[in-house]
């Protein structure tokens, strides 16, 4: 399993860490992200506190080994627990034809379908993390359904798309959100 992004504890990392306790000893979470170096540090006294270092591996990556790292992963997990206005990691896995198991929480709800192009997961359920990662692993035919409809979903979220949503955001936000959120895309 693959999971990438930002230390923060918002991102649900420790939610994908705890799932581990109920998968087999053989799956394996690596953590590729960037920033919040203390969060970093809790999150490796986790891993050594359940005893689970062999199976955890945390480090970073730049921009341009990620494709590579989605490439090798089984899945990539992608377990956020906020309202993140959108969500760049489930359609950069989706490009690279990686399944996606996914809380769908904030703006990738809009885009993550379980079932069509990912298999969902309540937000900081390591047990319901780990029943979807093991309907994954379990369904050849469920895996190769969401890698082509992943693929679709990639392609069809392009630049234009990416920037006009992150535009109406960044304006919103700018001043203030006074006629709310942006509208759903």
């Amino acid at each position: 399993l693959l999971y990438a992004g930002r230390f923060d504890p918002r991102k649900g990392i420790e939610t994908a860490v705890r799932a581990l306790a109920h998968l087999d000893e053989e799956v394996v979470l690596e953590v590729r992200g960037i920033g919040c170096e203390p969060e970093r540090a809790r999150l490796a006294g986790l891993v050594a506190d359940l005893g689970i270092g062999d199976r955890v591996e945390v480090g970073t990556a730049t921009r341009a080994e990620l494709a590579e790292r989605y490439r090798a992963a089984d899945a990539v997990v992608f377990p956020s627990e906020w309202e993140e206005p959108f969500g760049l990691v489930p359609l950069e896995a989706m490009a690279c034809g990686t399944p996606v198991v996914a809380t769908g929480a904030g703006g990738s709800g809009r885009f993550c379908v379980d079932g069509l192009n990912c298999v969902r997961f309540a937000p900081g359920d390591p047990a319901d993390l780990a029943a979807a990662v093991r309907r994954l692993a379990g369904d050849p035919a469920l895996r190769d359904r969401l890698r082509a409809a992943g693929l679709r979903t990639a392609a069809a979220c392009d630049v234009d798309l990416l920037a006009d949503a992150f535009e109406a955001w960044y304006v919103a936000a700018a001043a203030g959100f006074p006629d709310g959120r942006p509208p759903e895309r």
